[in-house]
């Protein structure tokens, strides 16, 4: 009986490529596809005294003032800076109002969705390093 393995030096050679192709910055536009239905989602059931929480809604890699978050590849979503303070207060409650959650519902009627295109996106990566 006789064992042989060969490809190695090709596989390694495809993990180098893949390595290079999903990056951060490669990865964000993916993450923003994946939350779009999610903002949508959150838009429509905010509660609107005036519209602004609703419409502070947004996907997006900055945080404040052109920072990122960690330096890496995540993505915010929720009110942008500067926009709706208050947003946060409907959405977690005060001791003064009870919680009107909007980002966290939308978030959870979409996990698997964003799951699957996040995956999608990776894979689209993926194959073409190869």
């Amino acid at each position: 009986m006789e064992f042989v393995l060969t490809g190695i030096d090709a596989a390694m050679r495809a993990m180098r490529n893949i390595d290079a192709k999903v990056t951060d910055e490669n990865i964000k536009p993916e993450a923003a596809r994946a939350l779009q239905p999610v903002l949508e989602t959150a838009r429509r059931i905010a509660p609107v005294d005036r519209g602004e929480f609703r419409d502070s809604l947004a996907i997006s890699d900055t945080v404040s003032d052109g920072l990122t978050r960690d330096g890496r590849g995540a993505m915010y979503f929720g009110p942008l800076e500067g926009q709706a303070f208050h947003g946060w207060f409907v959405e977690l409650g005060t001791v003064h109002m009870a919680a009107q959650p909007t980002i966290v519902p939308a978030f959870e009627q979409h996990r698997d969705e964003i799951v699957d295109i996040l995956g999608k996106g990776a894979g689209r990566l993926i194959l073409s390093a190869n």
